[in-house]
């Protein structure tokens, strides 16, 4: 490993929890809905992908399936997360976000957004750029490429 690579993955690892404690803080923190962040993400991939099934689910965050169950179980009960199919055959389920999923979502969203800026304010244009630059080249290293031809 050269050292400006192993420097720069040292600076990752180090910083990239801290900014996650600091974001997990401000969700959980908001009065109208209290989110876990795996509540957040479940939503999130919902309003991204449309719709999944509890298995999509599980494999995308990375969790058991009873642990995404549960997960879901909650939202479900919030009003957040309707299923779709036949209660029989919980596997064929789809999941969706309901309006007050979508909206919840949104507000948590802007909300995460107006704290991080909040955050920013004191930095310069130039460096806000290069903030944006580098984490513009992290999405590109750790993103999932989509398949060739699709």
């Amino acid at each position: 490993m050269r050292p400006l690579q192993a420097e720069c993955a040292a600076r990752v690892v180090e910083i990239v929890p801290f900014v996650l404690r600091h974001l997990r803080a401000h969700i959980r923190s908001q009065r109208e809905r209290q989110f876990t962040i795996p509540q957040f993400r479940v939503l999130t991939y919902l309003y991204l992908n449309g719709q999944a099934t509890l298995s999509e689910l599980a494999a995308s965050q990375g969790v058991s399936l009873p642990t995404m169950s549960k997960l879901v179980g909650s939202l479900v009960k919030g009003k957040l997360v309707a299923r779709e199919g036949r209660e029989e055959d919980r596997r064929k389920l789809r999941l969706q976000l309901t309006r007050e999923g979508v909206r919840a979502h949104d507000a948590a969203l802007e909300s995460t957004r107006e704290y991080v800026a909040s955050k920013l304010v004191r930095l310069p244009d130039d460096e806000l750029r290069n903030i944006i630059v580098s984490l513009d080249l992290l999405q590109s290293v750790f993103q999932p490429r989509e398949a060739a031809g699709g």
